[in-house]
């Protein structure tokens, strides 16, 4: 999926961090950074959620995401997250992962790339979970 192709579209904002600013966040950032090559963000707002702009991202995420698998599914009343992720062949590393979020008007889709112990996401998740 490339997140680059909406850059043009009305109400969505795509943002792109590389892999220069990524090491520059090495330098001076947290021990996580080390983990992360490249960021990407697409943000739509004040989009009604029939809209073909949102269909349409929806359907390049469903064909670009094929052979990723499902890491959490979360349904509110009217929002929705999924994250999906792009494993090593070990499987303890995530070398991709996607946060899908979508809301009645808004959507948004981090994609981040890098080597990211499953264990780190693991802790993360719990520290989550005692902040509810």
């Amino acid at each position: 999926m490339s997140i680059r192709s909406f850059r043009n579209t009305a109400r969505i904002r795509e943002f792109n961090i590389g892999p220069f600013v990524m090491k520059l966040a090495r330098l001076t950032g947290t021990e996580e950074a080390k983990w992360v090559n490249r960021v990407a963000i697409l943000s739509v707002e004040q989009c009604d959620a029939r809209s073909k702009t949102i269909s349409s991202i929806e359907d390049e995420m469903k064909q670009a995401l094929v052979g990723y698998e499902t890491f959490m599914d979360a349904v509110d009343a009217d929002e929705e997250v999924k994250i999906l992720v792009k494993s090593s062949k070990d499987a303890e590393t995530i070398l991709e992962m996607v946060i899908f979020a979508k809301e009645t008007d808004e959507l948004s889709v981090v994609a981040i790339k890098g080597n990211i112990p499953v264990s780190q996401i693991m802790e993360v998740a719990e520290m989550a979970e005692e902040l509810d």
